[in-house]
């Protein structure tokens, strides 16, 4: 379940970023961005621009869950979930215009900014039954870094997206239990005992 989450998610950015900036973020007949892709699951960094997707946190928002049956009469359980992705774009100056890399990863990283911050964003994930919390999108980080012949930019930004995890669970019904009680007569004599014996 979580992996689709992270894969509807990616979809919808890696499309976005391709109309903006469909020079730089190109979309292959599959679909595939050179340029964009999860933390973890590529050895080799391409060529920059390019923009790594880290999902930082994941966990239930709170212990809280609901049970109910479904439409085919199974006991399911419902949990509010929350995922963090970190957006890290990276650039870097190829002919010692260092300017013009540094205004190239910024617009892009104000871009994401904006689009997570929209309401079209947010109607065209809720679709999905993903919820961008637009309150916990935090504000950009610049981590770039400047060496003597060497100019690298990073920024980074950290959008919250909340989703349900709908799993089965063993019906918890009490079963029937059969209980054999046998009972034999039992004589009693109880003798009154008086006072006076």
């Amino acid at each position: 379940m979580i992996n689709q989450i992270k894969d509807d998610i990616y979809s919808f950015f890696k499309i976005a970023m391709n109309e903006k900036f469909p020079e730089v973020f190109v979309l292959d007949e599959n679909g595939f961005s050179e340029k964009i892709y999860w933390a973890k699951r590529r050895d080799v960094a391409p060529s920059k621009p390019y923009i790594i997707l880290n999902d930082a946190i994941k966990g239930k928002i709170n212990k809280a869950h609901e049970t109910y049956k479904n439409e085919h009469g199974q006991t399911v359980k419902r949990e509010n979930w929350m995922m963090v992705v970190t957006f890290a774009v990276y650039n870097a100056c190829s002919d010692g215009d260092t300017a013009n890399a540094e205004v190239q990863a910024t617009e892009y990283i104000e871009f994401i900014q904006d689009l997570f911050n929209s309401e079209e964003t947010f109607y065209a994930l809720s679709k999905n039954d993903i919820i961008v919390d637009e309150k916990q999108v935090s504000n950009i980080r610049d981590l770039s870094s400047f060496e003597e012949t060497n100019y690298s930019y990073r920024f980074e930004i950290d959008v919250t997206f909340n989703f349900d995890i709908i799993k089965e669970v063993e019906s918890t019904e009490a079963q029937g239990i059969k209980y054999e009680i046998d009972i034999k007569e039992t004589d009693l004599n109880i003798k009154g005992v008086t006072e006076n014996g």
